[in-house]
């Protein structure tokens, strides 16, 4: 029996069974990862000013020469980032300012720190002679080696080295010393204006969350009013994470107690970056209610009963002492306390605005500018597309429900003209349980 393939329907002339196979058109949806967290380093003694440096929890230390020490070492700021990977799979650490370089010279060679700050001042040199002829320079932070440079006869030979801590430069014979620690580095203070720019900075970054350990008023309101801006007319989907601050706004959340950890207290602004952590790790199926503290083994500012009823109206995020003994989050709200017609209760629950934040990095994920025509034939394909995001959120991701599958993502083809297309969209979010009540029978 004849067969193959065919171009043509009509075109073959001996009987037989003629087959075309191609894959069906799949729409391809494209997802936005979660997890990653903002924290400004105010006074560090190290490291590039005016940067975000990645901080990954799968390999804390990977950037260790940027920011002059391990995660796990006892510093305030490192205490900051430690507690947000707690939750968060990336902290972008931003060093607000730097000051004067340490430095030493050793005969016709100058060393200098790579960067501002005191830490430089932990860089010990040590020059040797070496018996095949030159010197051995040996470069140590704190116990760490950071440099080792054999026979060297000239200082200029070092000066194209590149070196992540320190710098080179001189040229001419160098001299031996022991143990010489590099001096005059200083850090000075962050100021409000660097606030300021970390703010406008926090514009490029795509994060869910930003940690504001800060406790001044007024730079919490321009904190506010930059997540406002970003969240309002920038599209980020981010929220800000602040202390002791009523913004009643959704886009942010309130932290009013703090908790003692194995090494020692933290400052409710310093829990801030905790929460933040947590919050850009959480997924939109996921709550922060009841959510383990790790590493806590107090409450500092524990809420009785009716404290804790109160502070939550109030739309306030604190930690409580559970049952079993464990520091956890008592609920994950944020501190919208005004309700509206636009803004209705559940607005402050983290978790639906975790959904519908999710649903809009998806639009801005699958719809960018210009690849579609504003055409009936390609507002189909958006449909389509659309439906295929609802059914992804329903389904796979238990975030939204009750969804009409014919009218939740229309076009509104008669507001849709020139280069913009208008869609309407209904999404109800689905919420964790929180409270059960029981009505038992006895019989």
């Amino acid at each position: 029996m004849a067969g193959g393939t065919f171009d043509n329907v009509g075109e073959k002339v001996i009987p037989g069974n003629y087959i075309n196979l191609k894959a069906q058109e799949q729409t391809a949806l494209v997802t936005s990862t979660r997890g990653i967290t903002v924290i400004p380093l105010a006074n560090f003694d190290w490291g590039p000013k005016k940067t975000f440096i990645s901080v990954d929890a799968a390999q804390p230390d990977k950037n260790f020469a940027l920011i002059g020490r391990s995660i796990y070492d006892d510093n305030k700021s490192i205490r900051l980032i430690r507690e947000a990977l707690k939750g968060a799979k990336t902290v972008y650490a931003y060093i607000m300012s730097d000051g004067d370089k340490a430095k030493m010279t050793c005969g016709k060679l100058t060393i200098t720190a790579k960067y501002g700050g005191t830490r430089g001042n932990d860089i010990t040199v040590t020059v040797s002679a070496n018996p095949a002829g030159g010197m051995d320079v040996l470069i140590h932070l704190d116990t760490k080696k950071i440099g080792e440079y054999e026979g060297i006869k000239d200082a200029s030979e070092l000066e194209n080295v590149n070196n992540e801590y320190v710098d080179f430069t001189g040229s001419g014979e160098l001299e031996a010393t022991a143990g010489t620690k590099l001096s005059g580095g200083t850090t000075v203070a962050s100021t409000n204006e660097e606030v300021s720019e970390f703010l406008d900075a926090c514009e490029r970054i795509k994060s869910q969350s930003i940690a504001f350990p800060f406790g001044d008023k007024t730079l919490k309101e321009m904190f506010k009013s930059k997540i406002s801006y970003m969240r309002n007319r920038l599209g980020k989907t981010v929220v800000g994470v602040v202390s002791n601050f009523a913004a009643d706004y959704e886009g942010i959340i309130n932290v009013t107690n703090t908790v003692e950890l194995e090494s020692g207290e933290l400052t409710v602004e310093e829990a801030t970056a905790f929460v933040a952590g947590i919050q850009a790790g959480a997924t939109e199926s996921q709550t922060n209610t009841y959510r383990k503290y790790d590493g806590a083994i107090r409450v500092i500012g524990e809420k009785n009963n009716e404290e804790a009823e109160a502070a939550l109206k109030k739309g306030e995020f604190f930690f409580i002492m559970s049952e079993n003994d464990e520091v956890i989050v008592q609920s994950d709200v944020n501190s919208l306390v005004t309700f509206t017609k636009t803004k209705t209760k559940d607005y402050r629950k983290n978790k639906i605005i975790r959904v519908y934040d999710a649903f809009a990095d998806a639009l801005h994920e699958n719809f960018p500018p210009a690849r579609y025509n504003n055409t009936p034939e390609d507002w189909s394909l958006e449909e389509g597309l659309g439906r295929a995001l609802l059914k992804e959120f329903e389904n796979s991701r238990s975030a939204i429900k009750n969804v009409d599958y014919d009218n939740d993502f229309k076009v509104d083809t008669e507001k849709s003209v020139d280069d913009y297309t208008v869609f309407n969209i209904g999404l109800q979010a689905v919420d964790a349980t929180e409270k059960f009540y029981f009505n038992i029978t006895t019989r």
